[in-house]
């Protein structure tokens, strides 16, 4: 057929069959599992027409599957934590002519808010004490200092003198590295200023915990770890901005806070901030729970009612939502406080509440975690106080139960606050974590028969339909004899009948 000819006839593509021939089954696989449409080499490995399973193979334990593997799982977790901030603004560089300093403390350190030091060298006495320049009326100046700066290793930079100090305790005994040093004029930003941040720098960290749960997909994914445990392992991955954030900045908590620290510092490998691309497996304590219990998971969702809620939409397939029809009107002058009883509430918290409690020792608004050896079920200080007989120390009044609002929650007065109207039954939700409701999933099937769902979903490009159940019932048999092989539920689902089916 000449050029002019083919022209000539109707240039619209042709209608689609009821079944995929092995050259448009080859492209939707090229393009569901690397993203890209199959070279003219590629058809040429058809045999007999048809995809053979080595090139599937193939194509399954590419880096570029493991990308598009992790891109798919970030609308099950939604790990962009970007707009959060860890450290205090109290504890964040501004700088100005190239010159960095805390704008927040310069009241202290001269006398006056927004006062910047000195664009000259600074001086200081036989003492070591740093020299000023009196400007009036109460304020003072002193000059800058160079300092090789914790996010660029073999660089130096400018930095205000007072807030260069580098004390680990003042004169008055503040530990310079936490928020107390925020009102204390002879706390700086430590050595190499590893004690505060500047925006680019600290975005690195945010975005590190980000990249953490892409890296733990990415391993299920090219099949180095079996799937469920994205749900119930203790392994996660670390990258410089994570290391030494995690060893230096956690005691000056921002937006969202740290503290108590869920991993062990000294697990953590020796890494600078400015590895950002050197990334380190680390086994991070049995108290943790895959993704469930990762920065970007807790941060990305800050309660323990939002952390359940993701999981039972994404992992067990099941929303929690009103009946057809809506709520019933409501009339009730004095509603309980126990979200499980109150009419209107009880549909979703009878079983919502009981599910948050699994994330009881992870602080919300948070990433920080509350070992039973520090912070026991029941505190006799917390109760004490919280009766009014001595103040409440600032634990207390953060993670337990102090006050109140009604007689009903007289009995959970010291209680840690997972522990609030949890029935006996469910207390051991608290103490053994995500990890249970990851594992009562796999005992009851629900969790093997959402992953296959949610895989099936994805690459049919469509939901799925009463006439898939049977089907997706085998997926999820397969896939968990298979001891969680993802690559192998992805192969059984793009060489299945419903996935060439084009109807």
């Amino acid at each position: 057929m000449s050029l002019s000819t083919a022209f000539a006839e109707d240039p619209t593509c042709p209608t689609d069959g009821p079944w995929l021939d092995g050259h448009a089954h080859l492209r939707a696989i090229s393009l569901d599992l690397l993203g890209v449409v199959p070279n003219p080499g590629d058809h040429e490995l058809l045999v007999d027409g048809e995809v053979p399973e080595s090139l599937i193979d193939d194509w399954l334990g590419r880096r570029a599957f493991a990308t598009r593997a992790s891109r798919f799982h970030s609308t099950l977790l939604w790990n962009n934590v970007s707009d959060q901030r860890a450290i205090s603004n109290q504890a964040f560089l501004s700088s100005t002519s190239g010159i960095y300093w805390v704008r927040t403390r310069s009241d202290d350190y001269r006398g006056l808010f927004n006062q910047h030091c000195g664009d000259f060298e600074a001086t200081f006495d036989a003492n070591g004490e740093i020299e000023t320049v009196d400007l009036g009326e109460g304020v003072v100046q002193e000059g800058w200092v160079e300092v090789e700066p914790y996010w660029s290793s073999g660089t130096t930079v400018k930095i205000c003198a007072f807030d260069a100090q580098e004390a680990q305790l003042s004169p008055a005994g503040t530990d310079c590295s936490t928020s107390a040093s925020f009102l204390d004029p002879t706390c700086g930003c430590g050595p190499n200023l590893q004690w505060c941040a500047v925006g680019s720098q600290h975005a690195k960290v945010m975005r590190a915990f980000d990249e953490d749960i892409d890296l733990r997909v990415e391993s299920v994914a090219l099949g180095q770890r079996p799937w469920i445990e994205l749900l119930t392992g203790t392994t996660g991955y670390v990258n410089g901005p994570m290391v030494d954030f995690f060893r230096h900045r956690t005691q000056v908590p921002g937006g969202v806070r740290f503290t108590e620290l869920g991993v062990d510092v000294d697990v953590l490998p020796d890494l600078a901030f400015d590895e950002d691309d050197t990334w380190v497996e680390v086994d991070l304590g049995e108290h943790h729970a895959g993704v469930l219990t990762s920065p970007g998971y807790l941060l990305r969702f800050q309660t323990g009612r939002s952390r359940a809620d993701r999981f039972y939409n994404s992992f067990l397939c099941q929303a929690f939502q009103p009946p057809d029809g809506g709520l019933p009107d409501i009339e009730d002058p004095n509603p309980s406080l126990d979200l499980t009883v109150r009419a209107g509430c009880k549909y979703c918290h009878a079983l919502l509440e009981p599910a948050s409690a699994h994330w009881g020792r992870w602080t919300p608004s948070g990433g920080g975690y509350l070992d039973a050896g520090q912070y026991p079920a029941f505190d006799a200080t917390c109760a004490e106080c919280a009766r009014g007989r001595v103040d409440c120390p600032d634990y207390c009044n953060r993670y337990y139960v102090t006050r109140a609002l009604s007689s009903e929650q007289d009995p959970y007065l010291g209680w840690l606050r997972a522990y609030e109207f949890l029935e006996d039954r469910h207390q051991p939700n608290v103490e053994l974590g995500p990890a249970l409701l990851a594992q009562q999933g796999m005992v009851d099937g629900r969790v093997p028969r959402c992953a296959a769902e949610k895989a099936a979903e994805w690459l049919l490009g469509r939901p799925v339909t009463e006439r898939d159940e049977a089907w997706l019932d085998q997926l999820a048999a397969d896939f968990v004899s298979s001891n969680w092989n993802w690559p192998g539920l992805v192969k059984d689902i793009v060489t299945s009948d419903a996935y060439r089916s084009v109807q």
